[in-house]
């Protein structure tokens, strides 16, 4: 096989599995935490309680005060983050660059998974739906309101099982990054020691 000229992707640094596996597991938990708040409010026999305890809980999300800032904060890179998943998976996708397939294939899955999946998932289904069961369960009186509030509770539950999946599908793709780095060559004018 002959040399190439291709430079090879720089390894995943520990540093960088550690930021990368923070940030993936706070939104997988916070996607967890909501989907545990759908089932809680999902039982067999509609219960108006539990409709009102699913709207409140999405209307205190959407205004959570100290986790609201977290969730900012590690927001704020994101357009860098894009840019980084995007040069990454061109790069496998075109051989731009070297790497182990196990590497060009995660950073085509992490891409794929955020802008294919995390993004539109979030804005034309989850936020939405979330919507619908402030509106529909906030303040529920008629028997009618229930039936609305159960469709659009049952509306919710595979959207938010997507967003729990998705969430871990980026942790994964995460640590196998990290498993697929190349490592360092070995040096030929090492002495072997038999």
């Amino acid at each position: 096989m002959a040399p190439t000229s291709r430079p090879w992707k720089e390894d995943i640094p520990v540093q960088g599995l550690a930021m990368a596996c923070t940030i993936n597991t706070f939104f997988a938990l916070s996607a967890l935490f909501d989907l545990s708040a759908v089932l809680y409010a999902s039982p067999g026999q509609p219960d108006v309680q539990r409709f009102t305890f699913l709207a409140q809980w999405y209307t205190w999300r959407r205004a959570a005060p100290i986790i609201g800032k977290i969730e900012l904060v590690l927001v704020l890179p994101l357009p860098f983050i894009l840019f980084d998943f995007t040069r990454n998976a061109l790069a496998a996708l075109f051989d731009w660059r070297q790497a182990t397939p196990t590497r060009q294939a995660c950073d085509v899955l992490q891409w794929a998974t955020l802008c294919g999946g995390i993004f539109p998932l979030l804005g034309f289904g989850l936020l939405p739906a979330q919507t619908e069961v402030i509106a529909a369960c906030g303040a529920l009186t008629a028997k009618s309101a229930t039936a609305k509030c159960t469709a659009a509770v049952a509306q919710l539950l595979p959207l938010q099982c997507a967003m729990v999946g998705l969430n871990v599908l980026m942790f994964m793709a995460d640590a196998y990054k990290y498993k697929g780095n190349r490592g360092t060559a070995p040096d030929a004018s090492a002495k072997k020691w038999h």
